[in-house]
């Protein structure tokens, strides 16, 4: 006797009345329509379900078991740690088969999530359900029976991802285009991640242009939250366009500002997608993150500091820059510079999600914000309100360290073994002087 004809069998009622259950009846529909493929977290050991799943097979023993209890255990047998096992080869056989011969609609709409989210192209386990769902389609629920006659290729185990991948390719916007398919999470493991992994591909060729970024970063940030598994190709297929050039000011602001509102700060973020991505993709981003930081500190600066001794400044640094001499920029604002700052982040023409540290010495140095810079083989630190520039080797370990939450400006004046030089006439050459005196 089959197991779908074992679970359906009647049991025994009690004549006890109840209320009645229309409204929980909603409520779970519902639930059931936002999070179509959500099952709660496994109590019991992973491993411990696929093996009291196997003996219930193995003994022919179904005694107790629930539906839901199989499910569950059909979702551990076909992830990753589970689907090459050869021990529980005959486990996936009995999923495989249950699924073409099963007439439960629960039972094959949760085998039809299971085949999506466990999907390797052309992959056994792949196949065999692709197979087992293709005989088994005419008794599918609406939801997938829909799903299938708008995008049957899915069931194709070798080439369905890269299908869908054309399918994302001829829309204008992939993620709100995959929804009104049918698929619930654009953004789910599986299918849709070597999905995605081909319409990274498909897009390199177009990520030089203004249009093709635009469409790329919609893609990763169009979910509840920006897409996590497969960032690491997309951040690589942006950037990698620009390692030996440099793309006009829109999709350079663009790529900055998304890939940093919705992956943080790489060069302070130490978890998260960053540290997976390739060292000389992450590079172009620090070198316009060098540029951005600078410009951020000169616009708030001028804007705080009403000293006419500050476009000189704001004008040899910015040239520095420009001339490819600085490395790496940080900067630390004071107080009410970050005020300042808190503000133009918020700019609607022109938002800055940049991280910044804060400068702390208090008294006669409360007003003064930090640019701290490396130029070649040295540490650079200029400073607003009549603040000497302050010139560090990089390898002495007295000298401050970019990407720091604190300053002390005071702190950093007073450290021995360094030079310093003041805003006098023709400071300019004389800090070039000293950075070539510690190159």
């Amino acid at each position: 006797m089959r197991l779908s004809v074992l679970l359906g069998k009647p049991r025994p009622f009690s004549p006890t009345t109840v209320p009645s259950l229309n409204r929980v009846d909603a409520t779970c529909r519902r639930i059931h329509d936002q999070w179509p493929d959500v099952m709660p977290a496994p109590q019991e050991d992973q491993d411990a379900i696929v093996q009291r799943m196997l003996r219930r097979i193995e003994r022919d023993d179904w005694e107790g078991t629930t539906l839901a209890y199989v499910i569950r255990a059909g979702r551990v047998a076909f992830e990753p740690a589970f689907r090459d096992r050869r021990d529980l080869r005959e486990l996936r056989g009995f999923y495989v088969n249950e699924t073409e011969a099963s007439t439960s609609t629960a039972f094959l709409g949760a085998m039809m999530s299971v085949y999506l989210a466990s999907y390797e192209p052309r992959a056994r386990h792949s196949r065999d359900l692709a197979v087992a769902l293709t005989a088994s389609r005419d008794r599918l629920g609406r939801k997938w029976s829909e799903l299938l006659d708008r995008v049957p290729f899915i069931l194709d185990a070798q080439h369905a991802a890269e299908r869908v991948s054309n399918a994302m390719f001829a829309m204008d916007a992939p993620f709100s285009g995959l929804v009104e398919l049918g698929f619930r999470d654009p953004h789910a493991s599986g299918l849709m991640h070597h999905a995605h992994l081909a319409y990274v591909a498909q897009m390199q060729p177009r990520l030089r242009s203004e249009s093709g970024v635009r469409r790329m970063l919609s893609w990763l940030t169009s979910g509840r939250e920006p897409k996590v598994n497969g960032a690491k190709e997309a951040i690589e297929a942006l950037l990698r366009p620009w390692m030996s050039s440099e793309p006009g000011g829109a999709i350079r602001e663009m790529l900055t500002e998304d890939l940093l509102a919705s992956y943080g700060d790489p060069r302070v973020r130490r978890g998260g997608v960053w540290p997976q991505v390739r060292s000389d993709c992450r590079d172009v981003l620090f070198r316009w993150l060098t540029g951005a930081n600078i410009e951020f500190f000169l616009d708030v600066v001028t804007e705080v500091e009403d000293n006419h001794m500050w476009q000189p400044r704001r004008e040899f640094w910015w040239d520095l820059y420009e001339r490819g001499e600085i490395d790496a920029a940080w900067v630390a604002f004071s107080p009410i510079a970050a005020s300042t700052a808190q503000r133009l982040t918020m700019d609607k023409e022109k938002p800055r999600k940049y991280e910044y540290g804060r400068q702390t010495a208090g008294g006669s140095r409360v007003k003064t914000s930090l640019l701290i810079l490396k130029v070649g083989n040295c540490i650079v630190v200029e400073g607003s309100n009549n603040y000497k520039v302050q010139v560090f080797r990089e390898a002495d370990r007295r000298a401050p360290r970019l990407y720091q939450e604190h300053y002390d400006c005071e702190r950093i004046r007073l450290e021995p073994r360094h030079r310093q030089q003041a805003h006098h006439v023709g400071w300019q050459d004389r800090v070039r002087e000293l950075i070539s005196y510690w190159a």
